[in-house]
């Protein structure tokens, strides 16, 4: 957040976990037959602070992986973060996410209109995102 203010373009990669815990042990929590409850608060939606404060002519990139209503949910995380483009990645394409070696996403931008990536190599991807970046940076509805 302290870099963002002095950038054109701002990726961030997805958020690690939506929730932190709340009280932290100082000591290990023994096993016992008693069930045990963690408090859980959200985290700081850096993003959503990032959009906020977005500069005029500055491109924020987020990332978006959703488990239901995938591109319902990306647009309106699109929109509420005041984003200019989202990367959505799906678990339910076949060749993308996690552990293996491709992956496939999709493109929002502002407009609505969804571009859809091919299955390929999780470097070729990550290039494909960089060149869609640049080449469509002026879109602004």
């Amino acid at each position: 957040m302290r870099e963002a203010p002095y950038a054109d373009i701002v990726i961030m990669a997805a958020a690690v976990a939506d929730y932190t815990i709340m009280h932290q042990s100082p000591f290990k929590l023994k096993k016992s037959l008693t069930p045990f409850t963690l408090e859980l608060s959200p985290t700081q939606d850096i993003l959503k602070e990032i959009g906020k404060n977005k500069k005029v002519n500055q491109i924020i990139v987020g990332f978006a992986l959703e488990t239901d209503h995938e591109l319902e949910h990306a647009k309106n995380k699109l929109i509420t973060k005041n984003l200019d483009f989202i990367v959505l990645n799906s678990l339910k394409e076949e060749g993308a996410g996690f552990g293996i070696e491709t992956n496939k996403i999709s493109i929002i931008d502002r407009s609505g209109k969804v571009y859809h990536g091919s299955v390929n190599s999780k470097p070729f991807v990550a290039a494909e995102i960089i060149d869609f970046i640049i080449k469509n940076r002026t879109i602004q509805p």
